[in-house]
């Protein structure tokens, strides 16, 4: 058996495309994901998926070490990791996302490594896609497609839940809360503008102090010092 090593092409399959990787997985028949180090595993000199093993690699549970193996039918063939990742750029929906970056355009696309996860009953290929501007300077990937398999199945989108939502034709049976964007936006809430207001007074007051002590008025100083720390104090006060 041989494992992979990463993709080294831009926007085409390479040989040995799935790597060693530590994920946090299910495995068939648990309740409860565990952290593990995993790898797909292919016959010497064959493309076809033989194996899928994972080792218990979190020091706290009681099956730390131990070696769990998923041995594929002799009977049938599986498409292998590099095999997967032909057939994800072979897709015609595929093709067409990554069509502005071959070749031409301002920015290029680069396949990330494969991961293989078992997934009701079978193995869930993820690829990431990653995007990177071509010209001026400071440019540097960002993820621009997720594209899963399933079986023969294989769906790409922004996220890995649109990804999903292809493969399974919206019945995915997960939700990876990638869409929720939640109420958290760039708006002040009014407590936060409210201690923003407490502080700019604050500044005010030892401002005035400052002054005050120049002049030698001593006692306005420790009133507005005073008056400053309260108003400090309130401010704090708004942001717990």
């Amino acid at each position: 058996m041989t494992c992979g090593r990463p993709p080294t092409t831009r926007c085409a399959p390479v040989r040995d495309s799935s790597p060693p990787y530590y994920l946090t997985i299910r495995w068939p028949g648990e309740t409860n994901p565990v952290f593990r180090s995993t790898a797909a595993m292919v016959p010497n000199k064959r493309q076809n998926l033989g194996a899928y093993i994972s080792v218990g690699s979190d020091a706290t549970k009681s099956d730390y070490g131990k070696i769990r193996v998923l041995r594929m039918s002799s009977s049938t063939q599986i498409d292998g990791p590099n095999q997967t990742a032909s057939a994800i750029i072979a897709d015609t929906n595929v093709s067409s996302k990554l069509l502005p970056y071959q070749n031409r355009g301002s920015a290029t696309a680069t396949l990330g490594n494969l991961l293989t996860l078992p997934v009701g009953g079978g193995l869930l290929y993820v690829q990431p896609i990653y995007a990177q501007r071509q010209t001026g300077s400071g440019g540097y990937p960002i993820l621009r497609f997720v594209a899963v398999r399933f079986g023969t199945h294989v769906g790409i989108g922004d996220t890995l839940q649109d990804a999903l939502d292809q493969v399974f034709q919206g019945d995915a049976g997960a939700d990876t809360n990638e869409h929720q964007s939640g109420s958290s936006s760039t708006a002040t809430p009014p407590t936060s503008q409210k201690a923003k207001d407490l502080l700019t007074q604050a500044q005010g007051a030892f401002t005035a102090a400052d002054k005050a002590l120049k002049s030698g008025d001593l006692a306005t100083y420790q009133k507005q010092i005073a008056q400053a720390r309260k108003l400090v104090s309130q401010a704090l006060g708004q942001v717990k």
